[in-house]
């Protein structure tokens, strides 16, 4: 909201209905898991979501490549053409599939 993260609770009024809730959710999740499972980051690449995923966004890109603005090009077009980031009005931000790379594949925010 606004740049900032939103937490939500949702509570069902049933168990059944929790049941549901948390069959859908794990069903979307494994989805994008999948969908991102056979992407291959170069360093370059891995280098760019940690930082994003790091300032929210809020960072110097060219910084993080040297400052090389024609690479920097390069990385966010083919990070952007794979769905792991897009490119916003403010900043750069990680998709949804952006995040679970960085969360779960990334081996350097993970340490």
């Amino acid at each position: 909201d606004g740049g900032e993260a939103v937490t939500s609770l949702a509570a069902p009024s049933s168990a059944r209905l929790v049941n549901l809730l948390g069959r859908y959710l794990r069903v979307e999740y494994d989805t994008i898991r999948s969908n991102v499972a056979d992407i291959e980051l170069t360093e370059a690449e891995k280098r760019v979501l940690v930082g994003v995923y790091a300032t929210g966004g809020d960072i110097d890109i060219t910084s993080l490549l040297d400052g090389d603005a024609a690479r920097v090009t390069r990385v966010l077009n083919g990070l952007g053409e794979q769905g792991l980031v897009a490119d916003g009005p403010e900043a750069v931000s990680l998709t949804t599939e952006g995040r679970v790379v960085v969360i779960e594949r990334i081996e350097d925010v993970n340490v």
